[in-house]
């Protein structure tokens, strides 16, 4: 039965036909179920890929970040200096 599921090239299979079918038990119909919930490979590949560029945007945008603030921060000791020679 699970075979069956699984075989993307039966475009006329439906998994609301299976269910309907009288003569499944409990326990495959459970079954059944699991397997509708489990979620498309290539939908779960893509967003772990978008999740991963994301986690890369966002260690370049903190690197970035890091870095300003360490010149801003030698540009005000800069200013610092300069205003008590003044």
């Amino acid at each position: 039965m699970l075979a069956i599921l699984r075989e993307p090239q039966r475009d006329s299979f439906s998994v609301d036909k299976l269910a309907r079918n009288p003569i499944l038990t409990v326990d495959q119909l459970l079954k059944l179920k699991s397997v509708e919930e489990i979620p498309d490979c290539r939908a779960g590949q893509q967003k772990f890929g978008d999740l991963q560029s994301k986690k890369d945007k966002f260690l370049s945008v903190k690197e970035e970040s890091s870095e300003l603030k360490k010149r801003g921060g030698n540009l005000q000791s800069q200013i610092d200096s300069k205003s008590l020679v003044v």
